[in-house]
């Protein structure tokens, strides 16, 4: 919980919404999270989380749930960050440019479609 990087989301919604803490700041019981050892991660993490992909499975989801759980994580091969990896790499830089303006928009989300067909 004291770790300083974190994916989190709200827990009530119908898809991830997501954001990530760069400053170990402690999230409310309403928040889930996961911990990353690194920005880079938790960058390419929050990308993967907004995929098409992934919120359409969550989508339908949701309604029979009530909540986007962390559980939700594991219906997921999320292959795990490698710096190394061109495609995680940027991923990652996605994440990063959309946390730094503040949304998301539909180019993003192509964008991170189209990466993430490729993982």
């Amino acid at each position: 919980m004291f770790l300083r990087y974190k994916v989190m989301w709200r827990d009530v919604a119908k898809e991830f919404i997501v954001a990530v803490d760069t400053e170990g700041i402690i999230p409310d019981y309403t928040i889930n999270y996961v911990v990353t050892n690194n920005i880079d991660e938790a960058y390419y993490l929050f990308a993967i989380l907004l995929s098409p992909q992934i919120n359409a499975v969550v989508q339908e989801l949701s309604p029979w749930v009530g909540h986007v759980q962390p559980r939700f994580l594991r219906y997921f091969k999320i292959p795990r960050y490698r710096s190394t990896h061109p495609i995680h790499k940027t991923l990652a830089n996605k994440g990063k440019v959309i946390h730094e303006k503040g949304y998301v928009d539909y180019s993003d989300l192509k964008d991170i479609e189209s990466l993430v067909d490729q993982l």
